[in-house]
């Protein structure tokens, strides 16, 4: 079994590692998860909501034509 390194980063803790986006645009994203395809990048422990940082750079990446390869 290939193991894939993941981390999970607290929604509330996400400025310390990353300037964008904000926790305030971070929230809209997760409650309109449904609707625009951000609930890969969520993951629920009891009610602590954390955000998948590989998951994340894929989902912005899928969802912006304008970003190019490097």
């Amino acid at each position: 079994m290939i193991e894939r390194k993941t981390s999970l980063v607290p929604l509330t803790k996400w400025p310390e590692k990353h300037s964008y986006p904000t926790i305030r645009q971070l929230r809209w994203l997760v409650f309109n998860e449904g609707t625009n395809g951000f609930s890969a990048c969520v993951v629920r422990i009891g009610r602590r909501v954390f955000i998948e940082e590989n998951r994340f750079f894929e989902w912005i990446r899928m969802n912006n034509p304008n970003i190019s390869e490097k």
